[in-house]
């Protein structure tokens, strides 16, 4: 089937001998229609529309037909009918169509142009939505069966309601009462009305088919809400946006007017009538060209007009006016200002009085004249005087006065001057505040504001004699940069160009405090606490001082009045103390850092043994342990004087050790004084208790003997310092005890003799070189085994020394042995440092050297050492520590 047309096409497979062939359709309603062909198909014309016709094929052969039947073939759908639509009151956006149901349809489509459209199934109806205002839509349908449609329907219009006017524009003719309502043209509109509504419900219209309407005959004092709607065929639109106007105001009634003899102003008042926003007075001189006007609010009722003429008559009258028409006017009055003869009038105001003088030229026959000044929410100020001036007191500071002067006082009736303004002096600033101003170092002050000044000076004097300025129009002003801690005097005073006013009152303030300097700190380690104190400052009232471990952590802090502040610092730990002093308000900087660190408590006590041991005294001290969280060590000195010899000082320190022991290598006849001291992480503490002690003394020296008659025996010698008694021994034992410098003896045998020195502390070695009248003698030792052939050979100096950086900033040190030594002496420093040098003794030829500064250059000396003496200290060698583990 094509489905353009009423025209069915069928085709076959040809039969071989090329045969004609018939076919014939039978519809549903009887039609039939026949076409042949002698080729592989043929078209049947003129079929009905929506018809399923039967088809029967045939071959001719003019013997024996072949005859193919039970074939099908649905012709087009038939085009819709009867399209109508249906629409709702207006104005509307939406529509339905309706038609009658075409045969051989399945569904419909719905075309209404514009871009509307919409379908339907079984339906013969369907709405149509999304109109558009001011629209002529063509509405037609088609029919489908799924493979054909109909030809279009007979087209049906729809005409949609006119859309609201545009540009909607009002005209008020003011006097004649005629508001024209004008709108853009719009060709689908047959007319339009306008409609006004007044705020008292009268309504008012107008229609044209035109662009603009008018309603005439408005009453003044109407205020209306004007839109517009157009039609079309019985349908209009929606309204236009509305608009308002007002009609011309009513004549303001019953105007009236008094003279002000003061001033020569005319109070105007009136009753008020609607429509106006605002009244307005005006007046004008009969005479001359002078004219003057006031306006003011419905609510007000009245208002003056300043400055008339004297001796002139003038008419007033007054009209209403809003935001388009200006009424009409009210019924005139007249008034006539008073006369006026009296001239050159000067008014001066005295700066830093309260006083007005006021002068003019007399006028002949007037003997009493009379000065009044009106100000501002001021009572009027007068004088009276015979002469050609007067002086006018008690005059308010900072107002504009209106001054005249007038021959009597009989109501306006007399001569009297124009007015004239002056301005007395400002007034003096009140109500001065200052505030700090931390940020900026200052302070801001600010003060009441005064009428008629031009400018501020504010002043600041300080107790040093600073003084700040500051010069402004504003009632503020800020004084930065001031000094810390001063305190200073402010006062304003304000000008307006020819006077200043006295000072304000003075008002005093502190500037911001100044920085705390000299902190120190003493330090009780006892009770591990710290006094922190440091110098007032100025203008401060409270203190923070702030405890920061080096170490990191919270600070500690601390707040006082006061200019110290105890703390409990931990022993052991590393702070920097800051102070910073507060006003209440405003901070001061921080103090310069101090850094303090909390040592720990020196010994409490300490004990001193001194032995003899190989011949050599030491001195053996020991001490309790002192209590810290941090690990302690301990530093060990020994100063003293080698035979009470100021010449000869003996100044010995320990290296840092955590025994709580130490042995010093002490002279013989030495007084000393041994301190120990602790040291960590925090420093090194205070001496402790000094120990004061003497060693044993040195043997005596140049001992002789001689003998005598009968054998007798005298051994003399030199005193030894520090001994307090002497014993002479021989070979037996000891043969004299005595606490002179002599024995005398019989039966001795002078060539066994020795002596010895002692004290509390101990016994000295044995004397020797004793000489007499016979030989000289070898040193004789208690350990006579050591001597050798009567003379013995000096200690050589230890070498080939070496030594190595090891682990925790320690250093080893070896050396050759020396042969008959029995003890070494070590001693390491810092070579650019002004610490003492580390001493220690050791009986090996090896050490290692602990508690060392990592990374520091330490050099090494040492001597070897025996009961008989000791040798030459070794060459300085020299190396830098490791770093810490």
């Amino acid at each position: 089937m094509e489905c353009s047309n009423d025209t069915g096409l069928v085709s076959w497979e040809q039969a071989e001998g090329g045969l004609p062939y018939q076919v014939r359709a039978f519809g549903a309603d009887g039609h039939e229609v026949v076409c042949s062909s002698a080729g592989d198909g043929c078209e049947l014309p003129s079929m009905h529309c929506g018809q399923l016709y039967n088809l029967t094929v045939t071959a001719l052969d003019g013997q024996c037909d072949n005859v193919r039947a039970n074939l099908n073939l649905q012709s087009v759908p038939c085009r819709p009918t009867n399209v109508r639509t249906s629409m709702p009151p207006c104005p509307f956006t939406q529509a339905s169509v309706a038609w009658e149901h075409a045969r051989g349809a399945q569904t419909y489509a719905v075309q209404a142009g514009w871009g509307v459209s919409c379908n339907a199934t079984t339906a013969t109806s369907c709405p149509l939505g999304d109109l558009l205002c001011g629209h002529t839509y063509n509405v037609s349908v088609v029919a489908a069966d799924g493979v054909c449609s109909s030809p279009e329907s007979a087209g049906a219009q729809l005409s949609t309601a006119p859309c609201p006017p545009q540009d909607v524009s009002l005209s008020m003719e003011c006097e004649a009462g005629i508001l024209t309502v004008s709108w853009a043209p719009d060709p689908d509109a047959d007319a339009f009305v306008a409609t006004l509504v007044s705020d008292t419900s009268a309504r008012h219209t107008c229609v044209s088919a035109g662009a603009a309407c008018s309603v005439a005959g408005l009453p003044c004092g109407q205020r209306y809400t004007v839109s517009v709607v157009a039609a079309r065929g019985g349908c209009e639109s929606e309204p236009s946006a509305p608009l308002e106007i007002s009609s011309a105001p009513c004549v303001p009634r019953n105007p009236e007017g008094r003279l002000d003899c003061v001033t020569n102003s005319a109070w105007v008042s009136w009753d008020n009538t609607g429509g106006a926003l605002r009244y307005t007075a005006l007046t004008e001189a009969l005479t001359g060209d002078h004219n003057s006007s006031c306006t003011a609010l419905p609510s007000a009722g009245s208002c003056a007009i300043p400055h008339l003429k004297c001796g002139t008559e003038y008419v007033f009258r007054v009209v209403g006016a809003n935001d388009v028409c200006m009424g009409g006017y009210s019924n005139n009055f007249t008034l006539e200002t008073a006369p006026c003869s009296l001239e050159n009038i000067t008014a001066v105001h005295e700066c830093g009085s309260n006083r007005i003088l006021v002068s003019w030229e007399n006028t002949p026959g007037s003997p009493q004249y009379v000065v009044t000044a009106e100000g501002p929410d001021q009572w009027p100020i007068s004088c009276n005087s015979t002469f050609s001036s007067c002086e006018l007191q008690g005059a308010a500071c900072g107002t504009q006065y209106t001054v005249m002067v007038s021959a009597s006082s009989d109501k306006c009736s007399s001569l009297r001057s124009p007015p004239m303004d002056v301005t007395t002096a400002p007034c003096v600033p009140r109500s001065v505040v200052v505030g700090q101003s931390c940020e900026e170092d200052g302070a801001m002050v600010s003060w009441s504001p005064s009428p008629m000044v031009t400018s501020f000076l504010l002043t600041a004097t300080g107790a040093s004699g600073d003084v700040r300025t500051c010069e402004t129009a504003d009632a503020n002003c800020t004084l930065a940069r001031l000094p810390c801690g001063e305190a200073y005097t402010v006062n304003v005073t304000a000008s307006d160009g020819n006077c200043t006013s006295e000072p304000s009152v003075d008002v005093f303030f502190q500037t911001m405090p100044c920085q705390p300097t000299q902190l120190s700190v003493d330090y009780q380690c006892e009770a591990n606490e710290s006094v922190v104190s440091w110098t007032p400052s100025e203008g401060s009232l409270q203190y923070h001082l702030y405890a920061s471990p080096e170490l990191g952590g919270a600070p500690m802090v601390c707040s006082t009045p006061h200019t110290s502040c105890r703390m409990a610092l931990e022993c052991g730990s590393v702070y920097n103390l800051s102070v910073v002093a507060s006003d209440g308000l405003c901070n001061s900087s921080f103090s310069a850092p101090l850094r303090f660190g909390a040592a720990p408590c020196a010994p409490d006590s300490v004990r001193v043994r001194v032995r003899l041991i190989d011949g050599m005294q030491l001195a053996m001290a020991t001490w309790p342990a002192v209590a810290c969280r941090a690990p302690v060590k301990y530093l060990v000195s020994l100063e003293g004087r080698i035979q009470d010899d100021p010449r000869a000082r003996v100044d010995l320190w320990s290296y840092p050790t955590d025994r709580l022991y130490y042995e010093f290598p002490v002279p013989c006849s030495t007084v000393f004084n041994l301190t120990v001291r602790s040291v960590n992480g925090g420093g090194v503490s205070v001496a402790g208790p000094h120990f004061h002690g003497l060693t044993a003394p040195c043997p005596p020296a140049d001992v002789r003997y001689s003998i005598e008659l009968f054998d007798r025996i005298t051994v003399v010698w030199d005193e030894s310092v520090f001994a307090t008694g002497y014993t002479v021994y021989s070979s037996s034992g000891a043969i004299c005890n005595t606490s002179t410098v002599f024995c005398q003896f019989l039966e001795a045998d002078p060539d066994s003799l020795w002596v010895t020195a002692s004290n509390a502390v101990g016994e000295s070695e044995p004397s020797s070189n004793i000489t007499g009248p016979v030989f000289v003698r070898g040193r004789r030792d208690l350990r006579s085994n050591e001597v050798a052939a009567g003379s013995l050979s000096a200690l050589s100096t230890p070498g080939s020394v070496r030594l190595e950086a090891r682990p925790a900033a320690s250093l080893y040190v070896a050396w050759t042995a020396v042969q008959d030594a029995t003890l070494y002496t070590v001693i390491v420093k810092q070579p650019s440092a002004a610490r003492p040098a580390l001493v220690t003794t050791v009986d090996t030829e090896f050490t290692t050297l602990g508690g060392l500064e990592p990374l520091t250059r330490y050099c090494v000396t040492l001597a070897a050492k025996n009961a008989l003496g000791q040798s030459s200290y070794s060459t300085p060698q020299c190396l830098a520590t490791g770093a810490p583990e």
